[in-house]
C-alpha cells in the first residue's frame, strides 16, 4: 500500500494549506442508519487533494442520495472490477455533482449499472443517485465521498484530480466526521437518524 500511497501523491494536487471546510452545508450522502464506521483517514488513496474525503461503510447496494441540489457532471457505471492495486484508481464508478458558490460532490465505488442520473441531469437535495458499491481502487465496499474545489476555476480531468481539491464536508445535522473522537457520536446519531441522509 505503501507504494501506491507515493504514486497517488505524485498524482494528486497538494490542497491549499488552509484547512478549508465547504461553503455549502451537505447532507450526508447515505441512509444514517445503514452506516457501520466512518473514516477519513484509513485509506491510502486520502492523499493530496484528496485528503479530506470521507468514507462511509455501509453494504453493498445501499441507496447513495445527492448531498445538495446541483447538475450531474460526470458519470461514469460499467465498471465491475476493484482492488488495492493502482491500476484500480480509474476503474471505479462514481457520479460528480456540481453546486453552487464553486463546489462539487464526488461519490465513488458505485455499484455498475445503478446510476440513476445522466451528464446534465439536475437533481435535488436527497434524490437517490445510485447504489454504493466496491468498484476501482478499494478493498471493501463503501463509499467514498468528496467535497471538492476547483484549482484555478476550471475542472481538467476528473480521474487524476489534477484540477481539483478537497475540503472539509460541513453536514447538516451531523458531528464533524473528521474529528476521531466523534466517532462514536457520529454512529450514535446514524442509528438514531431517519431513513435517508440526514
Amino acid at each position: 500500500m505503501a507504494k501506491a500511497q507515493e504514486v497517488l501523491a505524485a498524482r494528486l494536487v497538494s490542497p491549499p494549506q488552509v484547512d478549508r471546510f465547504s461553503r455549502n452545508l451537505y447532507s450526508v450522502p447515505v441512509a444514517a442508519r445503514k452506516v457501520t464506521a466512518v473514516a477519513h483517514d484509513r485509506s491510502p488513496a486520502h492523499v493530496g487533494g484528496l485528503a479530506r474525503s470521507i468514507d462511509f461503510y455501509v453494504p453493498e447496494g445501499t441507496i447513495v442520495y445527492a448531498a445538495e441540489a446541483g447538475r450531474a457532471v460526470y458519470v461514469r457505471d460499467s465498471n465491475k472490477a476493484h482492488g488495492i492495486d493502482i491500476t484500480f484508481w480509474d476503474r471505479g464508478n462514481m457520479i460528480a455533482i456540481e453546486h453552487p458558490r464553486g463546489e462539487l460532490t464526488d461519490y465513488e465505488h458505485l455499484s455498475s449499472g445503478s446510476a440513476m442520473v445522466h451528464v446534465g441531469d439536475r437533481v435535488y437535495r436527497g434524490q437517490a443517485i445510485a447504489l454504493s458499491g466496491n468498484t476501482g481502487f478499494t478493498e471493501h465496499p463503501h463509499l467514498h465521498f468528496s467535497v471538492l474545489r476547483t484549482v484555478a476555476g476550471r475542472i481538467r480531468d476528473l480521474d487524476d484530480y489534477s484540477s481539483l481539491f478537497s475540503v472539509r464536508a460541513r453536514f447538516k445535522d451531523f458531528p464533524d466526521v473528521y474529528n476521531p473522537e466523534n466517532y462514536a457520536d457520529v454512529l450514535r446519531s446514524a442509528r438514531r437518524g431517519p431513513g435517508r441522509g440526514v
